[in-house]
């Protein structure tokens, strides 16, 4: 549902830990540079590589992990996420960090319980969409572009950049897979503030029976002027 009050950027926390995957931030939506950004063309083995992690994305229904995330302007949190693909996760830190995050398929929300402050953004425009999304297509240069995909000691690293950026740029993401099984376990993200936020996940479990109210805005003890119609 559409938010009952004028939509609200979130704060810089809201884009700098978002996952989930976080970093191909809301400014700007010209269309993406080549998928070569970097001046190197992918391999065949790194297209077959990109192609083997697009159909991996795909085929998570439902997952739950922990995770710990660290920036680089000094802040580190824990909680918990959700993800029911496509379109709905959840994010909710560990105490002292009194935040939650919940994309419904159609809207992110950002809700501070100490402060009793939310903010809305379309899911679309967020960080979290190229996990989210039905289809995943980072060949497709749609969305985002690959500029470069490394493999050392069992680990894959790819490399996503918006807007032309470079690798280690603002608008530049980094995924981390095993390689053997193939499985996510981190994400890397520089905002465009030049913040770089490292996101690691342990105890992922996929297929997992979710509630639907973990996705339910209304579902939290929202201030009035926060509430869904």
């Amino acid at each position: 549902m559409r938010p009952d009050r004028p939509l609200r950027r979130g704060p810089a926390a809201l884009l700098s830990a978002a996952l989930l995957t976080a970093g191909l931030l809301l400014a700007g939506t010209a269309p993406y540079a080549a998928a070569e950004s970097n001046g190197t063309a992918l391999s065949e083995r790194d297209r077959a590589t990109v192609e083997r992690i697009q159909t991996y994305i795909e085929g998570i229904d439902t997952l739950r992990a922990e995770f710990r995330q660290r920036s680089s302007n000094g802040t580190e949190a824990t909680g918990t996420v959700w993800i029911d693909r496509p379109g709905k996760v959840r994010f909710e830190y560990d105490p002292p960090t009194d935040i939650v995050m919940i994309a419904d398929g159609s809207w992110l929300l950002y809700f501070n319980r100490r402060l009793e402050q939310t903010s809305y953004v379309p899911v679309s425009e967020t960080p979290l969409w190229p996990l989210l999304k039905a289809d995943v297509d980072i060949l497709g240069k749609q969305d985002f572009a690959v500029a470069r995909v490394t493999r050392a000691n069992d680990r894959i690293r790819v490399t996503v950049v918006r807007g032309g950026a470079k690798p280690g740029e603002p608008g530049s993401l980094e995924l981390y897979f095993t390689d053997d099984p193939l499985a996510l376990t981190r994400w890397r993200l520089v905002d465009q503030q030049g913040t770089v936020t490292v996101v690691d996940l342990a105890g992922v479990q996929r297929g997992v029976a979710i509630a639907a109210e973990k996705f339910d805005f209304n579902a939290l003890d929202l201030p009035k002027q926060g509430r869904q119609k």
